[in-house]
């Protein structure tokens, strides 16, 4: 097991989705929207959005861009009425490696929709919630995937659509800024931006309010560093224009350089490489269609 990062941790289904005619540019079609959702964000800036399981009341996961695959917080089994199966399997996380379980579920239920039955991992979330808002799980790669996705940093909602065969079909793809991105390690959002001038290889993190950036990363900007960055967090930085697909994402951003295994598990420690949360991408609407590989920005 190798994919999952910030807050964590891919599954098997079928899903049956009935894909709507093409739209008019800019311009969802009502047919091909499958769920809609209201998110909060979290104090430390995670999207929450709420996820029913089996029936019963919605409780609320974080949204994961830079997490491989689903996960249910292995404190909140109880509360929620499910099993834990163990494993010996471990998982790389932003910092560190933990233990990962299993559970099935019969139904999953997002903004009111039935997304079908799965096989979820179990991991321990405990370290990310806090007093007031406490988390269950995270939604990651093997249920994001399956849509074309709207992430609404003005309205605060979050949307699902049937997966587009074509740019000029997709929902999401027409904001003006509109890139293509990979996948690194078959899971991870990863594209080229530039930052005050120099090329940067960035991983789309919706996991994390924060933007961290690798040590080569800092040093490629003129920061002056130690060898040794101490507990791998840096200092602080405020960094220029945040370039993507040649126009202007964002400016005079807060970055805090980090030396994580994440960077390492990507294949991107020997470059220049961000992390790019949240905080970020605020008062933006962000499209993804992971089967065109497209990345919008409006």
């Amino acid at each position: 097991m190798r994919e999952l990062f910030s807050l964590t941790a891919c599954l098997v289904t079928t899903v049956l989705i009935t894909v709507a005619p093409a739209c008019a540019q800019g311009t969802p079609a009502v047919l091909d929207l499958i769920a809609e959702t209201p998110f909060v964000l979290s104090p430390r800036g995670h999207i929450l959005v709420d996820v029913a399981l089996d029936g019963r009341d919605p409780v609320p996961f974080a949204l994961d861009t830079g997490a491989g695959r689903t996960v249910v917080n292995q404190a909140r089994l109880i509360d929620l009425g499910l099993e834990h199966r163990s494993s010996t399997q471990t998982v790389q996380g932003a910092h560190d490696r933990s233990a990962l379980g299993f559970t099935d579920v019969d139904s999953l239920t997002v903004g009111g929709t039935a997304l079908g039955a799965f096989e979820l991992a179990t991991m321990d979330l405990t370290h990310v919630e806090s007093e007031d808002m406490p988390l269950f799980g995270v939604l990651g790669f093997d249920i994001l995937s399956r849509f074309d996705l709207m992430l609404d940093l003005v309205n605060n909602t979050f949307s699902l659509y049937s997966p587009a065969d074509s740019p000029d079909d997709c929902s999401v793809c027409q904001g003006p800024i509109s890139v293509p991105f990979e996948l690194a390690e078959g899971t991870h959002i990863l594209v080229d931006l530039a930052i005050s001038g120099q090329a940067i290889a960035a991983v789309l993190d919706t996991g994390s309010g924060r933007t961290g950036m690798n040590p080569l990363g800092a040093r490629a900007l003129g920061i002056e560093l130690p060898a040794t960055i101490p507990d791998r967090h840096g200092p602080a930085l405020q960094v220029g224009e945040i370039m993507l697909g040649g126009k202007t994402l964002a400016r005079d951003v807060i970055v805090g350089v980090v030396d994580l295994p994440a960077f390492k598990t990507l294949g991107l420690d020997n470059q220049p490489a961000i992390l790019l949360g949240t905080g970020t991408l605020a008062g933006r609407r962000v499209g993804i269609s992971y089967g065109l590989r497209r990345l919008s920005v409006t």
